[in-house]
């Protein structure tokens, strides 16, 4: 797959696939690309069976903003802030996607003077394993740890770091080679 400068909330609301596995563009407006090789079979109403898709691949945000988004809201009142809004660019998410599971590399944000970072997991079905820092102000230099658990809907941050992996779900019919 690849799209360039794509408006976020046109591509959510037009695609049902992009709805499914990106979730969180509900809550963003603006322009990004991505570029993403991507394998699965689909079952019989043509949508894909979530446990055997594999790919990996980046989405670059260039000019987005971030309403109500709940893994930036809750940093923020990590750090006693109502929340982090704001908007970035040129910011690139690297990911790999197998089992289920969302694996982003870290990614650095700059916003309302603050400076997140976040990697971890993220499974499709909505589980979260995210390590974050809050780079505090003015330069990141020193910054909060976190972890983040529970779900997409109901985030758990918690003030310190982790090691811990999600459970993969593991494709059940991988031995057919039926890949489109």
């Amino acid at each position: 797959m690849k799209a360039d400068s794509f408006d976020v909330q046109k591509l959510y609301k037009q695609v049902p696939l992009f709805r499914s596995m990106a979730p969180s563009a509900k809550r963003a407006r603006g322009v990004a690309s991505l570029e993403y090789k991507i394998s699965g079979r689909l079952n019989s109403s043509m949508m894909p069976i979530l446990p055997s898709i594999k790919g990996n691949g980046t989405l670059r945000l260039e000019r987005v903003s971030f309403y109500g988004f709940k893994l930036l809201d809750g940093m923020g009142k990590a750090a006693n802030k109502d929340s982090l809004k704001g908007s970035v660019s040129g910011v690139v998410i690297k990911s790999t996607i197998a089992n289920n599971i969302f694996t982003i590399e870290r990614v650095k944000l700059k916003m309302a003077g603050f400076r997140p970072r976040f990697e971890g997991q993220m499974s499709l079905d909505g589980r979260l394993n995210l390590k974050a820092r809050l780079g505090l102000p003015p330069l990141g230099i020193f910054g909060i740890p976190m972890h983040i658990s529970g779900t997409r809907e109901k985030p758990i941050f918690k003030l310190k770091r982790s090691q811990d992996q999600l459970g993969a779900v593991p494709d059940e019919d991988a031995d057919t080679d039926a890949t489109p």
